[in-house]
């Protein structure tokens, strides 16, 4: 099986397969700053803590204007049944709320050029430019071989950093070292907890989760790790907390005093990455955050 890879993360064909299937779903989600009259909608405020981790990265719903109070849920059926100027009018709008992805046609073109039939027909003009939103049945229409070169492309804007090559052997999780996987979900709390833990079915569980700050603190505690008093050095096993005052928001686990196990982010796009100490260091400490080191 290929293995290709994105600033030195491995990316395999099986988790662009996995990436395939999820990245657009069979329906749309459809934010609006009024409720609307053709579909049932929701409240965004009652309806976004129902969304799955797939369909807030489908939809990239943390871009989403705040003045967007509803949620409509559409399938592609009944998107298709309305008349095409009313849905091209719905998807430009979803752009301009800041909704999900969208590509420049001309972008897409170079990917594959013998796309472009496809490509024109499902192509929307957007503030003078030709622009591309995909829904479940569009995506389908285009080759595999397309589907997979894409999203590869898009991975690449989630990664701001090479990782660096070590002996994977060293770690708890030799094949979640400097690796995209197919789950949204697992963040970089639960990543570092997968590098304390143990017991291997423990682990598999929290590569499946999403951890939160509160929980993420005291999971450390059950681990055996306390503040250090000195926050000058970092040693091996240490475990990396940046606070915004009380509130944790972003861990890390050091395999030795240089380099460091860490996530930027709790989407498949991101991967589980090997980095400098002191790269994530500046990383971090540059967005105003307060780091506290916890030590066994």
């Amino acid at each position: 099986m290929e293995i290709k890879r994105v600033k030195n993360n491995r990316l395999s064909e099986e988790v662009l397969e996995e990436w395939d299937t999820k990245f657009v779903p069979d329906y749309d989600l459809l934010f609006f700053e009024n409720k609307p009259t053709k579909f049932t909608a929701v409240s965004r405020e009652d309806g976004y803590s129902q969304l799955s981790l797939d369909e807030r990265t489908s939809f990239l719903t943390w871009n989403v204007h705040p003045q967007c109070k509803w949620i409509a849920k559409v399938s592609n059926g009944s998107f298709l049944s309305l008349h095409k100027d009313v849905q091209i009018e719905l998807l430009l709008g979803q752009v301009a709320n800041g909704r999900g992805f969208h590509f420049r046609f001309r972008e897409l073109l170079e990917i594959n050029p013998d796309t472009r039939d496809i490509l024109e027909e499902i192509s929307l003009n957007y503030e003078g430019e030709e622009i591309v939103v995909f829904q479940g049945w569009s995506w389908k229409l285009l080759p595999i071989s397309f589907r997979y070169k894409l999203l590869e492309s898009i991975s690449k804007r989630f990664v701001s950093s090479h990782s660096i090559q070590i002996n994977e052997e060293v770690t708890t999780n030799p094949a979640l070292v400097n690796a995209f996987t197919g789950c949204n979900g697992p963040n970089c709390f639960a990543f570092t907890l997968m590098n304390l833990e143990k017991e291997a079915a423990r682990r598999t569980h929290i590569a499946q989760s999403w951890v939160v700050g509160y929980e993420f603190l005291s999971s450390l505690e059950s681990y055996g790790y306390k503040k250090v008093s000195s926050q000058n050095t970092v040693d091996s096993e240490d475990v990396l907390v940046w606070f915004n005052n009380d509130t944790p928001v972003h861990g890390c686990y050091a395999i030795n005093e240089t380099v460091l196990l860490n996530k930027n982010g709790q989407t498949m796009f991101h991967p589980y990455q090997c980095q400098s100490v002191q790269n994530v260091l500046d990383d971090w400490s540059n967005k105003g955050f307060k780091l506290i080191i916890y030590r066994k």
